[in-house]
C-alpha cells in the first residue's frame, strides 16, 4: 500500500510542479529569467530532475508510468519555454521598429562612389572625349 501512496504523491508532485512551472513561464519578462527556470526546472538540480530521482524507489511496473509521464511534462515544459524566448524576442523585435524609422523618402548624402568610366563618358559627351585629342587622318 506505501508503493501506491508513493506513486500518487510522485504524481502529484509532478502536476504541481508542471502548473506551478507553466505559470513562472507565462510570467517570465526577461530572457535572464527564463533561463534561470529553464535550469531550475530541467536542470542537473532542477525540481524534475529531484522528482525523478524519488522514482528510483518505485517498483519497477510503477516506474514506466511516473517516467512516461515526466518525460511529457519535460517535453512540454521545454516547449512552453522555446515558445515564450520567441515571444519576448519578437516583442523586443517590434518595440525596436516602432523606436528606429526609416524616411525612405530623404535623399543620400554625399556623392555616390566611384568614377565614370572614360570611354563611356567620352561617348556620352564628345567635347572630353579621348577619340577628340587624336589627330585625324
Amino acid at each position: 500500500m506505501s508503493q501506491i501512496e508513493s506513486l500518487s504523491q510522485i504524481e502529484e508532485k509532478l502536476n504541481i510542479l508542471s502548473l506551478t512551472a507553466k505559470n513562472d513561464i507565462d510570467n517570465s519578462n526577461t530572457h535572464e529569467e527564463l533561463d534561470q527556470l529553464r535550469v531550475s526546472l530541467l536542470g542537473k538540480k532542477g525540481d524534475l530532475s529531484i522528482i525523478l530521482k524519488i522514482m528510483g524507489q518505485l517498483s519497477s511496473t510503477d516506474r514506466p508510468i511516473i517516467g512516461q509521464k515526466a518525460n511529457l511534462i519535460k517535453i512540454n515544459l521545454q516547449n512552453l519555454i522555446i515558445q515564450r524566448k520567441n515571444q519576448l524576442n519578437s516583442e523586443a523585435l517590434d518595440k525596436k521598429i516602432k523606436k528606429e524609422k526609416i524616411d525612405v523618402t530623404i535623399p543620400s548624402i554625399g556623392i555616390p562612389p566611384g568614377n565614370k568610366h572614360p570611354q563611356v563618358s567620352g561617348m556620352i559627351n564628345p567635347k572630353t572625349s579621348w577619340i577628340t585629342y587624336y589627330p585625324q587622318y
